[in-house]
Order: structure tokens, then sequence, then C-alpha cells
């Protein structure tokens, strides 16, 4: 009897342990076998349940973090970034973009060479703020109108506008503007930025900072004494000076009392050895500029800042090829360093926004302070659309202030881990479901239980950002827009007339 109702008893627990067997495993089979479209293709979106450990350790893409279109603001899309992705269907259909008033906040893109920047960014944006009535500058860092080929080629599908366009071009003196720039410094903001885009900002780690104090000095002293010459001075005249002690302390000692030459007064009576000695910095800096194509395109006052607040909007273009070394990066600092100077001080009869777009933006840190100058311009109606291959290419003590005032950042493939890191720190980490089991065994046969968790982790790791999942498409971008959204925003970049 005590026998028989032994096996009843253990007949009714081995059926309650097959009805809770078949609902955990029901549990485990979602776990497992992914039913969802995404989990399928080894997507992990916002709407999926949290993954089992197998499945973790198999290795999947993790978009659980990421912004679903509920969870992004409404808004203009007045600067477009292709089209943006559902994490659920992960189709991406709905055209995407930043309202001007956003991208105002200024925007970075980080993106390895090769990565769609130009195509898929920085040309649609010039075109739309174009067509907004912006006045947009822009840096051509590949040269031969490279960057004016990629605008023409997407107005031609979108619709062309027929603005203004304005090039400043060294390698290229018979189609380009000319710019008198040491004519038209007015006022010491002027001439300091037209002195540290020639000499570079001063480093603390400099073992020959004294040098380059010196030779700031001399130079800020000579522009402030320029419209005090007879004919005023040009780069040439000014590299003849510095060759010509005499002639020099001639122009000092009979303007001794102006603030210029007062920078200069310690030049006069030294030996022909500690002349050139003290001079040697500046003229090295000088001689930079010191190229045909350059003075070609400095001698005569054609071009104005004031042509950018005009009536109507204008396209300028500054070719300063990368490939040019310092001779690109000093001119493309001295052009961008006076249009900054200015806007701050609201040039122009007529207020209107301007777009600048900074290709290669870290070859210009040393020479302009754009951490805190972009702080400002903001403000005057200028948005900044900054784009560099890698965060590590700004230095680290000029990093943090630089992006600290890009309010919107937009990540492409391939960049790298230091690229990520900064964007996963930007967004931080965030609570995620997880499952974990563990067997146990009483009486009756050995069971499995499952215990749902959360754990804390980045909202995006390095593999989803760097090396996103195919489905996410050929051009897929990562971006992080607080005004949008908290979570980050996954785009589809494909530009429909590239595409075929």
């Amino acid at each position: 009897m005590a026998s028989a109702w032994w096996n009843l008893l253990g007949a009714a627990a081995r059926g309650a342990s097959a009805v809770t067997r078949g609902v955990t495993g029901a549990a485990l089979a979602a776990a497992h076998n992914w039913p969802s479209r995404g989990a399928r293709m080894g997507l992990l979106g916002p709407w999926d349940p949290p993954p089992s450990p197998s499945a973790v350790q198999a290795g999947l893409w993790d978009y659980r973090g990421v912004a679903r279109p509920q969870d992004i603001a409404s808004a203009p899309l007045d600067l477009p970034l292709g089209r943006l992705i559902d994490p659920k269907a992960w189709r991406a259909e709905r055209a995407f973009g930043l309202p001007a008033g956003v991208a105002n906040q200024h925007t970075c893109v980080l993106g390895p060479t090769r990565s769609g920047k130009t195509a898929s960014i920085v040309a649609p944006w010039i075109h739309a703020a174009l067509r907004q009535g912006q006045s947009v500058l822009a840096v051509d860092v590949k040269g031969r109108d490279d960057l004016l080929g990629e605008v023409k080629r997407h107005s031609a599908q979108v619709g062309v506008l027929g603005v203004p366009v304005i090039k400043w071009d060294y390698n290229d003196p018979a189609r380009s503007a000319s710019w008198n720039w040491i004519a038209q410094l007015d006022g010491d903001s002027q001439i300091n930025a037209a002195v540290e885009a020639v000499c570079g900002r001063v480093s603390p780690s400099d073992p020959n900072k004294f040098f380059h104090q010196s030779a700031i000095k001399y130079l800020r002293g000579l522009l402030l004494l320029a419209p005090a010459v007879p004919g005023g001075l040009d780069l040439g005249r000014i590299l003849r000076l510095l060759d010509d002690q005499t002639a020099l302390e001639s122009l000092v000692t009979g303007h001794r009392s102006h603030p210029g030459a007062q920078r200069l007064i310690e030049l006069t009576g030294l030996s022909r050895g500690e002349f050139i000695k003290h001079t040697m910095e500046l003229r090295t800096h000088l001689e930079t500029l010191d190229t045909q194509g350059f003075l070609s395109v400095t001698q005569r006052d054609q071009f104005s800042f004031d042509v950018l607040h005009a009536e109507r909007p204008v396209l300028v273009i500054v070719s300063a090829p990368v490939a040019d070394g310092a001779l690109g990066d000093a001119a493309s600092s001295l052009f961008l360093g006076q249009f900054l100077q200015r806007a701050l001080t609201g040039f122009g009869p007529v207020g209107r926004p301007v777009l600048l777009v900074l290709d290669e933006a870290a070859r210009v840190q040393n020479r302009i302070d754009l951490g805190s100058t972009l702080s400002l311009v903001a403000g005057v109606g200028v948005s900044s659309l900054l784009a560099t291959q890698d965060v590590s290419q700004f230095q680290a003590e000029r990093r943090d202030e630089i992006m600290a005032n890009c309010g919107n950042l937009i990540c492409l493939p391939r960049v790298s881990k230091a690229s990520t890191d900064f964007l996963a720190g930007r967004l931080g980490e965030m609570a995620f479901p997880t499952v974990s089991s563990s067997a146990s065994a009483s009486w009756g046969p050995m069971g499995q239980s499952w215990t749902r968790s959360e754990q804390r982790g980045p909202v995006l790791g390095h593999r989803e950002i760097a090396s996103p999942h195919p489905a996410l498409g050929p051009w897929p971008g990562v971006v992080h827009c607080p005004a949008l959204s908290s979570r980050p925003i996954l785009v589809d970049l494909t530009r429909p007339d590239l595409a075929r």
C-alpha cells in the first residue's frame, strides 16, 4: 500500500515536472531559437527578449540600446542623414535628418578614409544648407575641385540651386578669387588669429618655446605696423625685411612710438648672428606660405567675408589639400581663423546663418582655438560640421573641449576602438535584462530553472559601431543627438543616386 502510494506520488510529481519543463522549455526555445526576424539574423533589438548565455557566447550584434521610432522627437529634416533604421523590422524607410536649430549645436563625424563622409553627409548638407538660405564655407581637403564635384553630383539628383560659388585656391590662381589677408586685418583679435594660423599656437611642452613665442611676437608687431608703412606690407616684403637687418632697423626706428614697432625694438642693435637666430623661426613659418600660387591669390582685394552675409546665399570653397602639408594647414587655418573672428564681431549688413564645413578638422587644432571658438559662434548663427578620421587625431589636451562643444556625433563603420570608446562614453550605460539557468535535483528527475535579472552595460559596444551587421545596409551610421533622443539612432546613409 505504501509502495503504491509512493508510486502514485512519484507519478504526480513527474507530471508536475513535465508541466514545469514544458513552460521552461517554451521560454528556453524562445531564448535559443530567436523567434524575431532580427534575432534569426543574429541581431538583437530593443523589442527582443533577453538572450540565453549560449546565444551570447555564440556571438550576436546587440542593438537593444538603440532608439525606436517612438523614442525620437519629431522635428524638421533640414539637414539630411539618410533613412532611419527601424530596429524591429530592420528596414530603412523613413527619411531622417537634423533640424537646423539642432545642427547649430555643431556636429562631428568620425569615419576613416572612404567611409562615405563626403558623399553621404558633407555634400548633402552643403546642398541642403544653401537651399534653406544659409551660406556655406567649406574646406576641400583633396583639391582639384573634388568637393565641388561631389556637391554638383548631389545637386544634379535633388535639384540644382544656381547659387554663386567662390573658390580660394592657391593651386589654381587663374580661377581663384584673390584675398589680401594682411590688408584686411582689423583689430587685435584678427591679427592674433592670423599670427596663430601662421605660427601655430604655443604648446607648453615645446622645448623651443622661447623661439616660438618670439616668432609670434615679431609677426604680431609686423602686422600691427603694416598699415603705417607706405605701400603697406605683404608676405614678400615681410620676408625681405627679415633678411635685411638694416631695412628692418630703419623701419622700426622710423616708427619707434608705434605699438607694432615696440614689439620689434629688441631686434635692433643685434649682431648679424643673433639677428638670424632670433628671426629664424618666423622666417621658417612664413616661408611655408612663400609660394608663387599663394602669393598670387593674396595680392589683390577681390574677396571680402561680407559676401557670406549678402542678400543671397553663397558657397565659398577653400582648397587646401592635405597632401600639401604645412602649406595647406597654414592656408586653411588663416582663412578659417579670419572668418571665425569676423563672425564673432557680427560682420556683414545682413544676418545670414552660415554652415562651416571642416573636413580633416584635426589638422587646424594647433593653429585655431577650435574649442572656445565653437562655444561662441553658434550664438551668432554659425553651425559647424567637423569631420575627422579618428577621435584620437585630436590632441588629448584639446580633444575634450572641441568634442564637448559638438552637440551631435555621427560614427561611421571601421572607426578605431578609441572612437567607439569615446561614443560609448557619451552614451553611458543602461540596464539590460538577462537570463541565467541553474540545475536542481531533489526528488524526481533533474530539473533546470531559469532566472531573469538585469545587468548594466554600455548602450553600444565596439562591434556594433565599428563592424555593424550587414542588415543595416552598405553605409550605416550611428547618430548621437541628445536633442532628438537619449538613445543612439541607427541610420542608413546610402544615397539612392550612388547605390545603382
